[in-house]
């Protein structure tokens, strides 16, 4: 199906190898490189604006497998985004959320014209530092996931795949029935944690009376102050567990996850790990 948005033409396709239920594409008609820029940050957001489908994106490096611009298309409102937000860090001088009990970093902004150029702005630092990325639209934000430089090398011992876009959103997907039983609450945590890394520095550096105004403000609305969630020299996200982000999806991943299988290709089921 050819979709006219406001900054290009896109076609909706089936994905050959889903690991949703109504799993699609969304794919650049012109034969573009996998790289977000601001037309295709737009086109993303009005779509997503105006359905119940979400997106995510995979960045070359970071799951990508194809060179042509492209997204991935899910009815479903994935774990991580059924989180509560928290107040996160400045970037560029303009304070975004995250999303409360995850540990590794990531950085939401909201689904708008003025949040797509905020999150335009963070793509194009990371691209200019070959960072790998993921991002996730949902109808009100849009989460960003800057990767690792180089891919960790204990990650392949806790996860037999690459940790991408879908690990990330709530997803893991394994093979065999022997991958599925080595999984663990604590090797899921540690495989979404060290798979994530902060944005370029130049991106984060913010004023502490900034921050201090921003906390006088957010306290009297009755919100809790970012300041306060983590210790005032770091101001990052590593100090948290993403076990409290786990039990907020579930309880454990053997015990309260669904084991799914999604038709395949050629008839192949692939079992598929859910957080529920």
């Amino acid at each position: 199906m050819l979709l006219q948005l406001q900054t290009g033409h896109y076609e909706v396709l089936t994905n050959k190898f889903p690991l949703f239920s109504r799993h699609m594409l969304l794919v650049a008609k012109d034969l573009v490189p996998q790289q977000l820029n601001l037309a295709h940050l737009l086109a993303i957001t009005e779509l997503i604006g105006g359905c119940s489908f979400s997106a995510y994106f995979n960045s070359w490096g970071a799951s990508a497998s194809v060179n042509h611009f492209h997204c991935h298309l899910v009815d479903e409102l994935p774990p991580v985004a059924q989180l509560p937000l928290a107040l996160g860090p400045f970037v560029s001088g303009v304070r975004c959320m995250t999303p409360d009990g995850f540990s590794g970093f990531c950085y939401v902004f909201p689904s708008s014209r003025q949040g797509a150029h905020q999150v335009n702005s963070c793509v194009r630092a990371m691209q200019d530092d070959n960072q790998p990325h993921n991002l996730l639209f949902t109808p009100k934000y849009i989460y960003v996931w800057p990767k690792p430089v180089v891919r960790p090398e204990r990650s392949f011992t806790l996860y037999p795949e690459t940790v991408g876009g879908p690990e990330l959103i709530g997803s893991f997907t394994v093979y065999t029935e022997e991958d599925f039983g080595i999984l663990t609450p604590e090797s899921v945590a540690e495989a979404a944690r060290i798979n994530t890394a902060p944005l370029p520095s130049r991106m984060l550096q913010f004023s502490d009376t900034l921050d201090d105004a921003c906390n006088e403000l957010t306290s009297r609305a009755g919100i809790q102050p970012y300041a306060q969630r983590l210790p005032r020299a770091s101001k990052s996200l590593d100090t948290r567990s993403l076990d409290t982000w786990m039990a907020g999806a579930s309880s454990t991943v053997a015990g309260a996850t669904r084991l799914n299988k999604p038709p395949g290709s050629a008839g192949r089921h692939i079992p598929c790990v859910t957080w529920t």
